[in-house]
């Protein structure tokens, strides 16, 4: 039976106050041997007059009519748009097309002006207000409790700040925690629908097939789903640091504990315990926008809505247990640094360890693009704003798609 229950999410709201209280078409869009799918490798280089109306067009508000056109069976992957960080999420875009091999795909648009740009793209885009507006913050009901005693002594309550994430929003700020909560909101309603989701925020490069690596890796230990592991040496230097300043917390505000998950890049395949595990996350933006995270709120979900399991015999036994059983994989780097994207890697970009690479530690667009470039990682070329025009230019050298095995190895992880 499903764990959530009015009390569990009574409990899950009250943890959160007081804890402190982000191509070819789609096959079934373009047969075979349509003159779309031969000439044209990417929507925004279809012409309106060849193709005045593509079958995902139309569909922004309607998420269950957009999945039946763009899902592969059912699986789809899900991506998030907004104009500031347009151009990375291009790159990841086509790196998902290319070198993931996922035509299966969404990209939701936050903010009305990022959704007209996606839209100009010609992309299959969902409209990330619909999930924003069906829901009611414990922000917003404290503004609106205000604003009707205000209106009682005969004041005015005021209007709540406009929501605009169209631009490269600052860490912590109102719209950041807005970017970092679609993620969730949108992972969720696609579960919702009994699909299995695979999410990738807008700074990644996919280097090898995504949904076979995942597929193996949860095949092999039967989970449920996976996430990166930010890897414990990471974790120990910082604790070090902190504790030396007498801080026993991590920078983003959570207590320092043996695991941490990522929620940059993960999978979730639909049953009953993910759409639970989905349920009790998405229950944490009601109370924690303007607070803390998505990814926070995950960690601190960790044997409420799901358990970590490192080898097949204690996914299974979480699984019997109606837990969702998550099985991490690797950080996606190793050595100094560990989590920080580096200039070069030493063992090569093409390792058992990495299917994608996520421009972590660096902040800002400009930033995460020049460390792309850096890495020979960066396909996109934008050569106008309005109307947007897009070149794409891989790599020939044939260094990428990268082939072997992924997450096959044994990789440490605390337990």
């Amino acid at each position: 039976m499903p764990r959530l229950r009015p009390l569990a999410t009574a409990l899950l709201a009250l943890l959160a106050l007081a804890a402190g209280l982000q191509q070819l078409p789609a096959a079934r869009a373009f047969p075979s041997g349509g003159l779309a799918a031969r000439r044209h490798r990417y929507p925004w280089d279809i012409p309106r007059e060849e193709a005045p109306r593509l079958p995902w067009e139309g569909l922004q508000n309607d998420l269950p009519a957009l999945l039946q056109v763009q899902a592969r069976g059912k699986e789809v992957a899900v991506i998030v748009f907004n104009e500031g960080f347009s151009a990375l999420a291009l790159n990841c875009l086509v790196s998902l097309i290319e070198y993931g091999r996922s035509p299966n795909y969404i990209v939701t648009s936050v903010g009305a002006s990022s959704l007209a740009y996606c839209q100009a793209l010609r992309l299959p885009c969902y409209d990330g207000a619909n999930l924003l507006a069906n829901i009611t913050t414990y922000e917003q009901q404290q503004q609106q409790e205000a604003a009707a005693v205000a209106a009682a002594s005969g004041g005015s309550g005021g209007n709540a700040s406009a929501l605009s994430t169209d631009v490269d929003a600052k860490r912590y700020t109102t719209d950041w925690f807005h970017l970092v909560w679609i993620k969730t909101l949108v992972a969720h309603a696609v579960n919702g629908l009994g699909y299995d989701v695979l999410f990738a925020d807008a700074d990644v490069v996919f280097l090898k097939d995504a949904w076979k690596a995942y597929r193996d890796l949860l095949e092999r230990y039967e989970a449920d789903g996976s996430f990166m592991y930010e890897q414990p040496q990471q974790q120990q230097q910082q604790q070090q640091q902190q504790q030396q300043q007498g801080n026993y917390t991590r920078s983003d505000g959570t207590s320092f504990i043996h695991k941490y998950l990522n929620s940059g890049n993960f999978l979730l395949k639909y049953n009953s315990r993910t759409k639970n595990m989905m349920e009790m996350w998405r229950v944490g933006y009601e109370f924690q926008i303007n607070v803390n995270g998505n990814q926070l709120w995950l960690n601190r979900l960790d044997k409420m809505g799901y358990k970590i399991c490192h080898n097949k015999s204690v996914c299974q036994m979480h699984r019997e247990e109606d837990w969702a059983a998550i099985k991490p994989h690797p950080n996606q780097f190793r050595g100094r640094g560990a989590m920080c994207t580096p200039d070069s890697f030493e063992e090569g970009l093409c390792t058992d360890r990495r299917l994608y690479v996520h421009a972590v530690c660096k902040q800002g667009h400009h930033q995460k693009i020049a460390a792309f470039k850096k890495l020979g990682l960066w396909f996109i070329h934008m050569e106008s704003h309005n109307p947007p025009k897009v070149t794409v230019r891989l790599p020939q050298d044939g260094s990428l798609p990268c082939g072997g095995p992924t997450w096959e190895d044994e990789y440490p992880f605390s337990s």
